[in-house]
């Protein structure tokens, strides 16, 4: 994927910094036009604004829009882990970062996430993706690439306790939570969390299966845009962006 040259961009008002055009097109336009995701993230740059000096996991970050927009937004003390199996990603988020003067306070790791370390076979999903990589189907093996899986227990042992961890894992969120046990039963870390229960149900998988380890962990505080939701409302969406607390 073509980068492109960078522009001047700004999602929000005081959130300033450049990045290629090809990532406004073709990824941070949707935190501008979906009503969806702009209120995810609006409301997730209220919630990081809190906290000072925030430190993010952003596990599948893509192109990097939360990370930046917390690091827009919070000042020089706000540092990300960003985590992303796409090679295309990651060379965007560390091109963003260099340009903009974040490298140090961005850590890129190309990997996916799950509830056990170990390695699992992609595949770019295609040109018109702005570089997701997904899992194989009848993909001959040189389209495929091995990445590593880490944890979200393993990647605190490395890189510290957060008090964000964004998870947007196209229906594998139950995996990645799982490989959070020991951190999210021992810490009060907020989740922001896309649950794709149509998605979940496609490839087999249980959509309760999220919600029941949140549950499990103490996280009973799961809600839509400041409003408390039911586990049977949450289960009613195909894709709904939720944020997770405990009590």
């Amino acid at each position: 994927m073509e980068r492109g040259p960078d522009v001047e961009y700004s999602p929000r008002a005081g959130i300033d910094f450049r990045c290629p055009r090809s990532a406004v097109e073709g990824a941070f336009n949707l935190i501008e036009h979906d009503p969806d995701q702009v209120a995810e993230f609006d409301e997730f740059l209220a919630e990081v604004s809190r906290q000072e000096n925030p430190y993010l996991l952003d596990i599948g970050c893509h192109f990097g829009i939360f990370t930046f927009g917390m690091l827009g937004r919070c000042g020089p003390g706000s540092r990300a882990v960003a985590v992303d199996p796409s090679p295309v990603a990651c060379r965007m988020v560390r091109h963003i970062s260099e340009g903009n003067d974040w490298k140090s306070r961005v850590t890129v790791l190309q990997s996916a996430a799950g509830a056990n370390p170990g390695e699992l076979e992609m595949i770019d999903a295609g040109m018109a993706s702005s570089g997701y990589f997904v899992l194989p189907g009848d993909h001959p093996q040189k389209d495929r690439i091995r990445v590593p899986i880490r944890t979200i227990d393993d990647l605190v042992r490395e890189f510290g306790v957060p008090h964000f961890i964004k998870i947007d894992v196209e229906s594998f969120e139950g995996d990645v939570l799982r490989g959070g046990s020991e951190v999210l039963g021992e810490h009060r870390c907020t989740l922001f969390i896309e649950l794709h229960n149509k998605m979940a149900m496609e490839r087999g998988a249980d959509p309760r299966s999220p919600l029941k380890t949140l549950r499990s962990l103490g996280y009973n505080r799961i809600s839509l845009q400041g409003r408390e939701m039911s586990d049977a409302e949450l289960l009613d969406a195909d894709l709904i962006r939720i944020i997770a607390r405990k009590d």
